[in-house]
């Protein structure tokens, strides 16, 4: 490891990353210890899956604080929080969780799927044993390196896996999981699955667009380009080949500053808005690549909920103090990720075209998030609570989280958008401070036409002009819809909301939806401010209160 424990206690730096590790294992034994049947078996009866998890993450946030620690002091305290830790993430009957299992009896498929959580607990076994392994008791070691081989090795040299050639977060964690595994453990037999791991991580970058858009969101992004470079890293040090250098993983690594937006986040599709930046991940793509930076007021992340283990460690080992600080400016157009930044002086606006078929898919084709002051004023709501209905297509987009009905998007004739590769945005361009798209081809109507989406971005606001286009002459309703967190103000001059305000010539009407915080699982309002009619075109100021 680059930095030894003693220099960790003595910088400064490190100050607020040793408190976050010690605040991190001390909260982890305020869960209720052990698993219980009902806990595993509750996703498959209703479909939730906090019951479990929040035990199973519980466990591996105790693991990447407890070896920290260890590393940092050496101290028997936690020495002995590892050991047990690790006896018991052993003793786990599966490192899958639940909702990546199949619902069936037989035990064997539940210890042959390696899915994102037993790719990443197998990562967190054999770096433990290759740092630290000649400090803990040798019939811990060979359990570790049992399970290691049955849950991990075996598995992966009996069978092929379907993230192997997915071009999403699943093929760069999974793939570069068991590459670092192989590589600490089994470097002889590494270079058999090479050529699979190497092809799963081709294809997680052959989905990022061509502007280096990853289109599941940034704490996605975090997640799956992490492991990339985690495992990537290792390779370059470990065999001399280079995956770092490759062209688009230069622009995805430079993916991240985009989606900070006036203190918060892009949060299309299923990124939380709540996320912040990984110091280690960070510091090392801004040694690795040029102009890479992080905004001002924004904030690290030690450590997440799911404890992930080598971004947790990598957090300590790889952060630096010379991250450069700076702010996005102006405008920039994703012409084939079909998204739009523009950056004021008192706000930040973030659109988006594309389809209703990305990963992690929203039905969002031409929602937009305004944003000031560290808060989403006109919001995207992004990541809903992960339930068994939240990933199930007929019920994916009975949530508001999902549904185009919780976006700032229309409402036609009570039709939202549809899902499907099909429903898609057309004729979308931009330039200095305007964006435009045809949004009509993301709903399944029979006479429209076509919805001409334009945004126009001024130093006071924005303004929106949708245009429509029927094949019939009837009348339509129109539901001209705009979402917020913030509870609107009807004033006599629009409706305010924070410190702006919605101009437009109709009279809205207001009403709510109830949603669920990824994080937290808990219940919170969405504000939706609604202007109907039988519109041909519809216009709308969104200004920034003098």
């Amino acid at each position: 490891m680059p930095v030894d424990g003693k220099t960790i206690q003595k910088n400064d730096m490190y100050s607020p990353v040793i408190e976050s590790l010690k605040k991190s294992l001390k909260d982890t034994f305020e869960i209720p210890e052990g698993y219980t049947y009902k806990e595993y078996d509750e996703y498959f009866v209703s479909g939730s899956r906090k019951e479990f998890e929040r035990k199973y993450f519980m466990y591996r946030r105790r693991l990447a604080a407890s070896f920290m620690l260890y590393y940092i002091y050496e101290a028997d305290e936690y020495r002995d929080i590892l050991v047990e830790t690790i006896w018991c993430i052993c003793n786990e009957f599966s490192w899958c969780l639940p909702c990546h299992s199949k619902n069936e009896t037989e035990i064997s498929e539940k210890f042959d799927f390696i899915d994102l959580f037993a790719a990443e607990t197998g990562e967190a076994m054999a770096e433990i044993l290759h740092f630290m392994g000649d400090k803990l008791p040798e019939r811990l070691t060979s359990r570790m390196r049992f399970e290691l081989n049955r849950r991990i090795f075996a598995p992966f040299e009996r069978k092929t896996f379907w993230w192997e050639t997915v071009d999403f977060n699943w093929s760069a964690v999974c793939a570069g999981c068991v590459g670092m595994a192989y590589l600490y453990e089994n470097k002889e037999a590494f270079e058999k699955v090479k050529p699979r791991i190497l092809g799963a991580m081709d294809c997680f970058l052959s989905g990022f667009s061509e502007e280096g858009v990853c289109f599941e969101g940034l704490d996605y992004w975090n997640y799956g380009f992490g492991y990339y470079i985690y495992f990537a890293e290792l390779l370059l040090n470990m065999t001399g080949e280079d995956l770092l250098h490759r062209e688009m993983a230069e622009k995805a690594a430079h993916f991240q500053q985009k989606m900070f937006i006036s203190g918060t986040i892009v949060s299309f599709s299923d990124c939380p808005r709540e996320v912040n930046y990984s110091p280690g991940l960070t510091a090392f793509l801004a040694k690795t690549y040029k102009n890479i930076h992080i905004p001002q007021g924004i904030n690290p992340s030690y450590m997440d909920f799911c404890g992930r283990f080598a971004s947790a460690v990598r957090n300590v080992l790889w952060q630096d103090e010379s991250t450069s600080i700076s702010e996005e400016t102006g405008t920039e157009f994703l012409k084939t990720a079909g998204g739009f930044l523009a950056h004021k002086q008192n706000f930040s606006f973030a659109a988006k075209a594309g389809n209703n078929d990305e990963p992690h898919n929203h039905n969002d084709v031409g929602s937009f998030i305004l944003a000031a002051n560290g808060d989403q004023v006109l919001c995207d709501y992004g990541s809903g609570e992960y339930t068994q209905a939240y990933f199930t297509p007929e019920t994916r987009y009975l949530d508001l989280c999902n549904s185009s009905l919780g976006h700032s998007v229309p409402i036609i004739d009570e039709t939202a958008q549809s899902a499907g590769a099909e429903f898609a945005a057309a004729e979308v361009a931009a330039g200095e401070d305007f964006f435009t798209a045809d949004i009509g081809g993301a709903y399944k109507h029979k006479s429209l036409q076509s919805l001409k989406r334009r945004f126009e971005v001024r130093e006071n606001g924005v303004a929106l002009c949708d245009t429509y286009a029927f094949s019939d002459n009837d009348k339509h309703e129109i539901c001209e819809r705009f979402v917020s967190l913030k509870k609107p103000i009807l004033t006599k001059d629009g409706v305010q909301i924070g410190g702006f305000v919605l101009k437009c010539d109709s009279e809205p009407t207001f009403s709510e939806g109830i949603v669920k915080n990824h994080s937290t699982m808990q219940p919170e309002t969405l504000y939706f401010i609604d202007y109907c009619g039988d519109f041909k075109t519809f216009a709308l100021e969104i200004l920034k209160i003098k």
